[in-house]
């Protein structure tokens, strides 16, 4: 039988998780896709469902831009269907949240929203200044603002030989 826990287990003051570059990403993408929903923006989540396979093709069979061209002209049916799709389940998502979604305060709806979007914005911003140290004019270079009632989180680049 096993033992009983006595006492709450410690609080945690910092967790460290290393992982991969494309785990990162997936990370960062996760959880600004998860904010945008928490907050009824389902304008991206629905271009990439509706469109995953067009695009993934396009992206097989094309190197150049003339190459995209004559594929969106080849493909151009697949290319309205995904829209037709895309259209169809943003209304859809946007009339179910407008009928199931109560009014609630912004504190309670996106305490957790919050906390992964500083996740989300410090990948972003580290990934941004290691690929591209010279800067650049996209969101991307700005300073993370921290809207999340934790601390910002720390990201570290490792290089592949063990440099940072």
């Amino acid at each position: 039988m096993a033992q009983k826990r006595k006492s709450p287990p410690a609080d945690v003051e910092t967790v460290t998780i290393t992982m991969s570059r494309k785990t990162a990403e997936a990370v960062k993408q996760a959880c600004e896709e998860y904010l945008r929903l928490r907050m009824g923006q389902f304008e991206d989540f629905t271009n990439e469902v509706c469109c995953w396979d067009y695009v993934e093709q396009m992206e097989k069979e094309c190197h150049t831009t003339e190459e995209r061209k004559k594929f969106h002209r080849d493909h151009e049916q697949d290319f309205y269907k995904c829209m037709r799709l895309r259209d169809r389940m943003r209304a859809g998502l946007r009339a179910l949240w407008a009928q199931n979604v109560p009014t609630a305060s912004i504190q309670f709806t996106l305490k957790e929203a919050y906390r992964a979007e500083s996740v989300w914005m410090a990948i972003r911003y580290a990934l941004a200044w290691h690929d591209f140290p010279e800067g650049g004019m996209w969101n991307d270079f700005f300073s993370p603002l921290n809207r999340s009632d934790q601390p910002m989180p720390k990201v570290e680049l490792k290089e592949k030989d063990g440099t940072e």
